[in-house]
């Protein structure tokens, strides 16, 4: 089992001209898949990060799932209320850099719910030194 790494998780999300950013700490663990996990608001999300496909998973009240590969046609999986929807997605653009002070992702996918909208997402999964 690889050793677990503190680590900081920023996510810059560009959507229909708007733009957020998300900063959480959490642990990394690197490998093949490398996972990071990490809390949000309502509950726990783990990523696993591969040279090929990004997976997410999310739990909590609401709860998510989707993977995202160039070339692939996914599916977000989204329950709440005890309910569950599947929106086909499309991913676009993936890419998945790997070095000795983390991991740097840039994901461009494309959501059908309700029209056709578009997700850039960038990813620093930085690795926090003792001295931080």
């Amino acid at each position: 089992m690889e050793a677990m790494e503190d680590c900081r998780v920023e996510i810059v999300t560009q959507t229909e001209g708007r733009r957020t950013r998300f900063s959480a700490r959490g642990l990394l663990s690197r490998g093949t898949p490398s996972t990071v996990t990490y809390a949000g608001e309502d509950g726990e999300t783990v990523l696993t990060v591969c040279k090929e496909f990004l997976g997410m998973r999310r739990t909590g009240e609401t709860a998510s799932e989707a993977r995202f590969c160039v070339g692939e046609e996914g599916q977000f999986r989204l329950t709440a209320l005890g309910k569950t929807a599947a929106l086909p997605l499309v991913t676009e653009r993936y890419r998945a850099v790997f070095r000795k002070d983390g991991i740097f992702l840039h994901l461009v996918y494309k959501l059908f719910y309700p029209s056709p909208q578009i997700f850039s997402l960038k990813i620093a999964i930085r690795i926090i030194s003792e001295e931080e």
